[in-house]
């Protein structure tokens, strides 16, 4: 999808360069989700639902409480985004990106950003507290 909405042609054998961006940025993704939707997920799990969901994972595993797992999945979201800066930064270093390289690295790092705010503000996760108005 960010391929095409930043029309980036950069086919599968030229992404080796990148490989490690979009590796951080898929964790991301799933950690922002996860984050944002362990509310809902949980909701759904009293209807037979199961929960599969990082912040779960991290509140049973080290037997803490709901906000300090929450707390640290979202440590874990910030230094992703870190990594994701500092390795966006070091592969436009190189200065051998092509041009489509370059706007699928944008593209990494705006859906990322979007991907938060959308997360944050969307009713479907946060109910009606979080809904824009």
């Amino acid at each position: 999808m960010i391929k095409f909405g930043y029309d980036a042609n950069v086919p599968v054998s030229h992404t080796y360069i990148l490989s490690n961006l979009i590796h951080l940025y898929n964790l991301h993704m799933g950690l922002v989700n996860d984050l944002y939707s362990f509310d809902k997920e949980k909701r759904d799990e009293t209807n037979g639902a199961v929960m599969i969901n990082a912040v779960d994972v991290l509140r049973r595993s080290r037997k803490i409480p709901l906000e300090e797992a929450k707390g640290l999945t979202r440590k874990m979201i910030w230094q992703l985004e870190i990594q994701m800066h500092e390795e966006s930064v070091s592969i436009e270093r190189f200065g051998i990106l092509t041009q489509d390289q370059q706007r699928l690295v944008r593209g990494l790092m705006e859906s990322a950003a979007g991907t938060i705010f959308y997360s944050a503000v969307q009713k479907r996760y946060g109910g009606e507290l979080a809904a824009l108005h």
